[in-house]
């Protein structure tokens, strides 16, 4: 009888932690996973979840190398980047303002498409101006890879391809994000 309860109770649990939410319903696995990740990354509240950069770390694909450190300069360490549930997204800078800079950096859309050739979903981002201050259209990327993204963390990279009189050199950009308190 205590078995019987114990499995029942299980179960419910199982079922309540599955996902298995009237939002969610007669989406594929694919749309499924595209909704939880979107989710990840705007949070499930109306005002979003706002992020700030930490770190960009630079990987060299061709020729390869040692990943290298790039320095962020202190007035976009502080900038803020929020991405809502509506689907609209808002980068401000935050007290250090870069100069030129205007406090509401960009704003625009957002969505995540489908995954890549390495399985990594892409957060596209579809801004009403053009910006060249955002690392989202550095080298006029407006795609960027989702490598990670976590309660407190979200790694997102870029390509950078570099042709020169030289050899062409490949990179691979890394940007490090922690949940803005």
């Amino acid at each position: 009888m205590k078995v019987g309860i114990i499995r029942s109770l299980c179960v419910l649990g199982l079922m309540a932690f599955s996902g298995c939410s009237e939002d969610n319903e007669g989406l594929s696995d694919l749309e499924r996973d595209r909704a939880l990740v979107a989710e990840k990354i705007a949070g499930a509240g109306t005002e979003g979840k706002s992020w700030k950069l930490t770190a960009i770390t630079r990987y060299r694909i061709s020729p390869s190398s040692a990943p290298e450190l790039d320095e962020v300069a202190a007035c976009e360490l502080d900038d803020i980047y929020t991405f809502n549930k509506s689907m609209e997204y808002t980068i401000s800078g935050g007290v250090d303002i870069c100069p030129g800079q205007n406090p509401v950096i960009d704003e625009g859309t957002w969505q995540v498409i489908a995954p890549d050739e390495d399985d990594k979903f892409v957060l596209y981002l579809q801004s009403p101006v053009d910006v060249d201050e955002t690392i989202f259209t550095l080298f006029g990327v407006t795609k960027v890879r989702i490598m990670d993204v976590a309660e407190h963390t979200l790694t997102l990279s870029t390509p950078v391809n570099i042709s020169g009189p030289a050899v062409p050199i490949s990179f691979e950009n890394h940007y490090l994000f922690t949940l803005a308190e």
